[in-house]
């Protein structure tokens, strides 16, 4: 089995970072949640979407080393090493921000963190067994879609809607979302966090 992940909001959160960040700039106050949607609609309704954008390459860019891997997503991945499960990552993201061009490589900015974190390190040697070549960027959403028809991922686990029911990706993928609590969902087969995608992936592990 092929499975495929997205990257952020999927196998990173953010939302602490975006919550911090945006306290630390003045463009939120200390009560805001630490959701990335709770930071858009406060920058939103106070300031302007520039703002929330120039926000986000702050995040995704210098400050992405304050992204945290999401609950369960570590145990996630050695499950699927243990099990024989093929994985790759594949990220819509592009090289520099439309509104930053001269600005940080968000790609290198990612495999960095992903580094960091033992994304690159054997299984033995605490780490999560990825190799460079198994991680893929691409700029648009129908180029991630083409990419995973390509890999010939069996599933396919990404945090947005969009990129799942993308009519360019091929009906035999499963579509799983990725929420951080179950939910219902219609162009996917589940959508929950990562010990219900591991229980319906991998069912003989449940008690």
């Amino acid at each position: 089995m092929r499975i495929g992940l997205d990257f952020d909001n999927t196998l990173v959160a953010y939302g602490h970072a975006f919550r911090d960040l945006a306290v630390e700039r003045g463009l939120a106050p200390e009560s805001t949640p630490p959701d990335k949607a709770a930071v858009r609609a406060h920058v939103w309704e106070h300031h302007d979407d520039k703002v929330w954008q120039l926000l986000q390459v702050a995040v995704y860019g210098h400050h992405i080393d304050r992204g945290r891997l999401t609950d369960g997503a570590g145990d996630f991945l050695l499950l699927c090493r243990d099990r024989g499960a093929e994985l790759c990552v594949v990220s819509h993201k592009t090289e520099f921000a439309a509104i930053d061009p001269g600005g940080i490589n968000l790609r290198r900015a990612a495999l960095g963190w992903m580094e960091a974190r033992g994304f690159f390190l054997p299984v033995c040697a605490g780490g999560f067994g990825f190799s460079p070549g198994e991680i893929f960027f691409e700029d648009t959403r129908a180029a991630k879609a083409a990419r995973i028809n390509g890999l010939g991922c069996d599933v396919f686990v990404d945090d947005l809607p969009e990129v799942l029911c993308h009519p360019d990706l091929d009906s035999g993928v499963e579509r799983i979302l990725y929420r951080e609590r179950p939910e219902g969902t219609d162009c996917c087969t589940l959508a929950g966090p990562w010990p219900a995608i591991a229980d319906h992936l991998f069912p003989d592990r449940r008690p």
